[in-house]
Formats: structure tokens, C-alpha cells, sequence
């Protein structure tokens, strides 16, 4: 209750300023906003300084650029004022935070947001330059901000780095961003992360090869015989799970590998493509004699097709 009257406080004191005659702004007014950046409410006071605009962004400066350790958070919060504010000033501070070294991690992070946020297009350098810093806690919200950016040489340093930071694929907006124009290297990279240590980055390069669709379908072929058993028992699900028809010849091969968990996948992946056209390649390939060791497998497929049963086969 008490945060949504200080919110409502903060709404009524900055209308109240704004539709004054003289449009000034006392010390004190804007100094109420500042020192509520540092409160639960942060959010509101920053839409009420940019609505003061130039005049609040002096104290917002003072407050982003101080020494006291006690203020971080507020100060880093401060960025995001002055993005959103995006005077001259305010944003050549805001760089001036982000190449730092001597200010905070939390408020050099929070200015690099704000660059990619605010979609602050003249200070793309910046990001770039930081993009190839060594610590991840900036270099990683710098690719972000590259990729909300979304300019040529934003999009062509990312390119330039991915081979060398896979995970980068994993954050939703990096992918979409390098996907509109360079899908074929981006699910390549997404297949070579589909074996990675860790859960939350080969899961999501997985999930990132499904959003893909059809588009990641040709390198996903390229990848079907890949040497890592792993990976093909991923790719063979991807390409279900995306309905992928034009795998159907390659996922019967698949029925006679010499890994059960392949075979069984490749099954499951043939029931879920279940089209039309995959349906009559079954089925002509039934009639096959050269992959006559797929027969029993095509024939329980296609019952369960005949059956409507697909929905039966569990997802993963």
C-alpha cells in the first residue's frame, strides 16, 4: 500500500510541476525524483525525470558519477535516467561510465543496458570496444545492446565473436537479431552447442534451433550423421519437433542405427512430422526392399498416423 501511494505521489508532484505556468523546476523538486532512485519506485521516478528532461540531468549526473559506494545501486539506476533523458550530455556520460574501469561493475552494466535499451545508436563503438572485454559481466550485456541496437556493424561484431562465444546464441534477442539475415550460421553454431557441458546452454540452443524452423532445417541434415551420437539423438528431435518433411528419407536411415535411443527417436520424429507428403514417403518406402530392416518400424508409424495416435508419443 505504501508503494503505491509513493508512486501515486510521484505522478501527481510531476503533473503538478509540468502544468505550471512557468514550467520551472525548483532544486528541490527534482532532488525528491533523484533520491528516489534509490527507493522501491525507482521505475516511476525515472519516467517522471525524463519527463523534466534537461533540467533534471545534472543531479542525475552528480548521483551516476559518485564515489559513495553506499549509492550504487541508485547510481547505477541513474543510467537509465540519463538514457531515457538522452540529452548530448547525459548520453556522453553514460559512455564515460560504461569504459570505466574505475567505476562499479553494476553501474558499468547498468549504462551498457541502457546504451542497448534506449537504442542508442551513435554510441555502437562503445559496445563494440566492450564486447571484447574480458570479463563476461560486461561483455555479455554488451552483445545484448548490440543486438537491440540492430545496425550492420552491430549485427557483423557479433558475427565476428560467435564462433569464439557460442553461448551468446542462447540469449533470446541475440538470436533473433542474427537470425533474420544469417540463419545458416547461427544454427550452426546451435548445433555445435547442442553437446555442451551445461544444461541451460545446450537446452537453449536446442529451443533456439526449434524457434528457427525450417530455417535451420538444411544445416540440420548437414548434421544428421554427426560423429557425436548426442547430438544426432538432438538434431533427430529437432527436426520432428519442427515437422521437418524433408527429413522423413534421412530419419527412416536412422531406424537402423546402431544406437537403440537413435532408433527409437528417429520413430518418434517420423510420427510427429506426420504430413501428408511424409505419410506417402512412408509408405512407398514400406513397399522398399533396400531398407526392408525399417519395415516393422514404418508399419507401426503409420498405424499409429492411421490411428490419430501422434498425440500419444510424449514431449520432451
Amino acid at each position: 500500500m505504501k508503494t503505491i501511494l509513493s508512486l501515486f505521489a510521484i505522478v501527481i508532484m510531476t503533473q503538478l510541476v509540468l502544468c505550471s505556468h512557468d514550467t520551472s523546476f525548483s532544486e528541490e523538486q527534482v532532488s525528491r525524483l533523484v533520491a528516489k532512485l534509490g527507493a522501491r519506485d525507482w521505475e516511476a521516478a525515472i519516467d517522471s525525470l525524463a519527463l523534466i528532461g534537461k533540467p533534471a540531468v545534472q543531479p542525475i549526473i552528480e548521483l551516476a558519477q559518485t564515489n559513495d559506494a553506499s549509492l550504487d545501486w541508485p547510481a547505477a539506476r541513474a543510467c537509465h535516467a540519463l538514457a531515457k533523458i538522452h540529452t548530448r550530455e547525459a548520453i556522453n556520460v553514460l559512455s564515460q561510465i560504461a569504459q570505466n574501469l574505475d567505476t562499479s561493475k553494476r553501474r558499468r552494466r547498468n549504462a551498457i543496458e541502457a546504451i542497448g535499451l534506449y537504442n542508442i545508436k551513435n554510441k555502437t563503438d562503445v559496445l563494440i570496444k566492450l564486447l571484447r572485454d574480458d570479463d563476461e559481466y560486461i561483455a555479455d550485456p554488451a552483445a545484448r545492446s548490440l543486438a537491440q541496437i540492430g545496425t550492420a556493424d552491430a549485427i557483423a561484431a557479433l558475427l565476428d565473436i560467435l564462433e569464439s562465444h557460442p553461448h551468446y546464441i542462447c540469449d533470446r534477442d541475440i538470436r533473433r537479431a542474427l537470425v533474420k539475415d544469417h540463419a545458416d550460421i547461427v544454427a550452426h553454431v546451435a548445433v555445435t552447442s547442442l553437446n555442451t557441458r551445461y544444461y541451460w546452454d545446450w537446452m537453449s540452443a536446442l529451443d533456439g534451433l526449434v524457434e528457427m524452423g525450417d530455417a535451420a532445417g538444411p544445416t540440420l541434415m548437414q548434421n544428421l550423421n554427426h560423429e557425436d551420437a548426442l547430438i544426432r539423438l538432438r538434431i533427430i528431435r529437432i527436426l520432428g519437433k519442427i515437422g521437418y518433411d524433408k527429413a522423413v528419407s534421412e530419419l527412416v536411415k536412422a531406424l537402423r542405427d546402431g544406437d537403440w535411443m537413435i532408433r527409437n527417436e528417429a520413430a518418434v520424429a517420423l510420427v510427429k512430422i506426420a504430413s501428408d507428403k511424409s505419410i506417402e514417403q512412408l509408405k512407398m518406402l514400406q513397399r522398399d526392399p533396400d531398407v526392408a530392416y525399417a519395415h516393422d518400424d514404418i508399419s507401426w508409424i503409420l498405424e499409429r498416423l492411421a490411428n490419430d495416435e501422434e498425440k500419444m508419443v510424449p514431449e520432451w
